[in-house]
């Protein structure tokens, strides 16, 4: 069975591995190329409690659990780390005891499952994964699934491009824009969280500061200035001093507007989209990936995961 899969980014490269080791032929199908879309521009922080909150997220230890697996073929494969799992330090108290956070400071927590992923270095290894498995990538945009007409089955897993496709056109999703800077800092052995956060990247010395939550937006766009008032005040908590901004990156989020969780969906007989994962793409792209094929290779169809 030939299958292609429209986006190379977290879900996308997901799927692909996943289903080549079922011995499917696939064809990925991205303008961008890999790490091109908002999957590239992601600050890597995996971890069960993400939120002001710090709740417990749905399936968390099954969602790192199918990451770590994926993380783990890309760095074998580019034979390079591809994550730091020295944990992530949070300087807000948590909500709940849980047994993986211990007492840091006497104002913060570490967070010992936490992960902070090299995105585009893994984005590469996984796909490098998926290559040396037999995938196929073409730089070409999609605009009609008629185009892939001489496929069995077509993959969504365009982020916020789906909402390009008329057979998405009823799904319940929301867009909501994210920036992040490129700083230089101390060296970190760790990521930080808290109100923003500070993020450790594979380079000593260069760190991810985030994010802005724009639910009202005109350009996908990075602006700077916006990026830099917002989240500047968040950061001095976190981390003082850091001024020498080298970039300013921007994606667009898609979230399920009527649930929660991300949304996994048979549109019609040959046809899924994968989608919905907002900022938690890293906890549940892989863990999605995996129902997605035992849903395929069951022949059955899920309308939508239910908590």
């Amino acid at each position: 069975m030939t299958i292609a899969i429209i986006g190379s980014g977290f879900c996308g490269l997901a799927a692909c591995y996943h289903l080549l080791d079922q011995g499917y032929s696939v064809t990925l199908f991205d303008p961008l190329g890999v790490g091109g879309g908002t999957s590239g521009v992601a600050s890597g922080l995996l971890h069960p409690y993400p939120g002001r909150e710090g709740r417990y997220s749905w399936k968390a230890n099954e969602g790192i659990d199918a990451t770590r697996q994926l993380l783990e073929a890309a760095q074998c494969t580019l034979q390079q780390p591809v994550f730091n799992d020295a944990g992530i330090l949070r300087l807000k108290p948590l909500l709940t005891d849980y047994p993986d956070v211990v007492p840091y400071s006497s104002t913060g927590y570490l967070i010992q499952s936490g992960i902070t992923v090299y995105t585009k270095l893994y984005l590469q290894g996984l796909w490098l994964a998926c290559k040396a498995k037999g995938a196929v990538m073409y730089q070409v945009k999609i605009d009609r699934l008629e185009q892939l007409k001489d496929y069995d089955l077509v993959v969504i897993a365009a982020g916020s491009g789906v909402s390009h496709f008329e057979e998405c056109r009823d799904l319940k999703l929301r867009y909501l824009k994210g920036q992040i800077l490129t700083c230089r800092a101390p060296v970190l052995s760790r990521s930080i969280v808290g109100s923003g956060y500070v993020a450790v990247s594979e380079t000593p010395g260069i760190c991810y500061l985030g994010s802005t939550y724009e639910r009202a937006f005109e350009s996908d766009a990075p602006d700077r200035a916006l990026a830099m008032k917002e989240l500047q005040p968040k950061i001095a908590e976190l981390l003082p001093g850091i001024n020498e901004v080298l970039e300013c990156r921007a994606g667009v989020r898609v979230m399920n507007a009527s649930h929660y969780v991300p949304l996994i969906k048979n549109l019609d007989e040959r046809t899924w989209v994968i989608t919905g994962m907002g900022s938690r793409g890293l906890l549940y792209h892989a863990y999605y990936a995996k129902l997605l094929v035992n849903a395929l290779s069951e022949k059955r169809a899920i309308e939508t995961l239910k908590v």
